[in-house]
């Protein structure tokens, strides 16, 4: 258009005239053939419109489906976050259920171990004053009454004997460690097959020996190797040696670390005290003073 803008402006004139005279048959040409030209160049650009306006539509729809298709996309996230929520939740639940049953088979297998506990406890004292008494000379029946009952024990001999020293253990409330000792001397401080002799001769002290609690008496706190196997008794707090290489009695001497014997993990763990109790299953001398 600006090219038959300028041609308009400043034609092309050519002079046809035969003596002065002059024609205007071809500025008329050349007008027609600007505005042709501007025709064409008009028509030119309502196409390059119309190609525009369809690649502007195209663009639209492309758009539109691609939000389309994040939107589903956001949406099928969504489901599948709220089904692994879901999933999560239940294994959850089973799991909760599962722990919660395990404890409870747990709590009923601990009750059932300390009823068997219980009841071996009582056939050893029952079997610890049927010895007692056989060996002072009795024959003393105890029926069905609680073992070591001083009434039962009393009832039968025609006097006023004392009970057996399991009766004054059970009348004090303590708690007797035999099965614990017998266990830590037979697994922990005389295993092997080299103290086969004096792990026999140190449970046969034990079995002739009713006391319900007894003390392991160790050779230095570092080593804490079997010594001597001694009774006690928490009533009159006499500790008297049953067997091994001690001193007869250790009632008077001075103690220096005191330690009771784990089951679980088969060892002796030192106690944070400084005398002789219930809970004490082994104990070190305290060394000697050079004068």
């Amino acid at each position: 258009p600006e090219a038959a803008a300028r041609r308009r402006q400043s034609p092309v004139r050519l002079d046809f005239s035969v003596g002065g005279s002059s024609t205007d048959s071809a500025p008329d040409e050349d007008t027609e053939v600007g505005d042709g030209e501007e025709g064409k160049a008009a028509g030119g650009g309502a196409g390059g419109a119309g190609e525009s306006k369809g690649e502007d539509a195209t663009a639209t729809e492309a758009a539109i489906k691609l939000r389309a298709d994040e939107a589903a996309a956001a949406a099928a996230s969504s489901e599948d976050d709220v089904e692994h929520d879901e999933r999560r939740a239940r294994k959850q639940a089973q799991f909760d259920q599962f722990r919660k049953r395990k404890l409870a088979e747990a709590a009923k297998r601990r009750e059932q171990a300390l009823a068997r506990r219980e009841m071996a406890r009582r056939e050893h004292e029952r079997a610890a004053i049927k010895s007692w008494h056989v060996a002072h000379g009795d024959a003393v029946d105890t029926g069905g009454a609680p073992a070591g009952d001083p009434a039962t024990v009393a009832g039968g001999m025609g006097d006023a004997r004392a009970a057996p020293p399991v009766s004054r253990a059970r009348a004090t409330g303590t708690s007797a460690n035999r099965a614990r000792i017998r266990n830590a001397i037979k697994f922990v401080l005389l295993p092997g097959y080299h103290r086969q002799d004096e792990l026999a001769e140190a449970l046969a002290a034990l079995e002739r020996d009713p006391s319900p609690n007894l003390i392991v008496l160790f050779r230095t706190s570092e080593s804490r190797a079997y010594k001597a196997l001694y009774s006690y008794d928490p009533a009159s707090g006499q500790i008297l040696l049953i067997h091994g290489s001690g001193p007869r009695s250790l009632t008077a001497r001075p103690l220096r670390n005191f330690y009771k014997y784990d089951t679980g993990s088969r060892a002796f763990h030192e106690l944070p005290t400084k005398e002789v109790g219930v809970t004490t299953d082994a104990v070190v001398l305290a060394p000697r003073k050079k004068r």
